[in-house]
Order: C-alpha cells, then structure tokens, then sequence
C-alpha cells in the first residue's frame, strides 16, 4: 500500500523532469520509482523496471514519504488560536485598536 496518498501537480511534475533531464542517473532512478509506484505498480515491478533490488525501491519509496511535510509544527494550543478567531470575528478591527487605514 501506498503511504504517500496524494503528491499535487507540480510534484509530480518535479518528478518528472528530474527522470528526463537530471545528469545525475541514481537521482534520476529513485524519482523513476517513486513515479512508477505512483502509478500503482508494485514495488517488485518496478525494482524489475529498473533492475534495482526490492530494498532500494521500498527505502526510496519510504524517504520520500517522511519528507513530505504538512507545514511547521504548531506551536500556540488550539485554545488561544480559536480564541483569537472568535476575538476577530466578534468585533471589528477599530473596535481592538487598530486605526482605520484611509
């Protein structure tokens, strides 16, 4: 099963043109796997396709899944960030202090 469960447009497309243009062949090989599984190729199809062992593809495979982050880390607790919302969605921006911009 796939752990990476949806990768956006741009990158796949990052993927690949590193396969079509990278001088570098073993970046140019992991991008090509990481692809290939993406298409719903099994990992041991595609260490065949490209005559790497089954361990290479899956280590690929998994470094490109712990890479994808979700965003820094949240650091201020859900509390005081809806408190803020609700604080800005009550009152209007004069009403907290801010001046009025025209």
């Amino acid at each position: 099963m796939n752990k990476i469960v949806f990768l956006h447009g741009t990158e796949t497309r990052r993927l690949r043109k590193i396969v079509q243009r990278s001088r570098d062949k073993a970046l140019s090989r992991r991008a090509n796997a990481v692809l290939l599984v993406l298409q719903d190729k099994t990992r041991v199809e595609v260490a065949a396709a490209l005559q790497a062992a089954r361990s290479s593809v899956n280590r690929w495979y998994d470094r490109l899944a712990k890479s994808q982050c979700t965003g820094r880390p949240q650091q201020l607790p859900t509390a005081f960030i809806s408190n803020v919302f609700k604080l800005f969605i009550e009152h209007r921006p004069r009403d907290i202090g801010y001046p009025r911009l025209r």
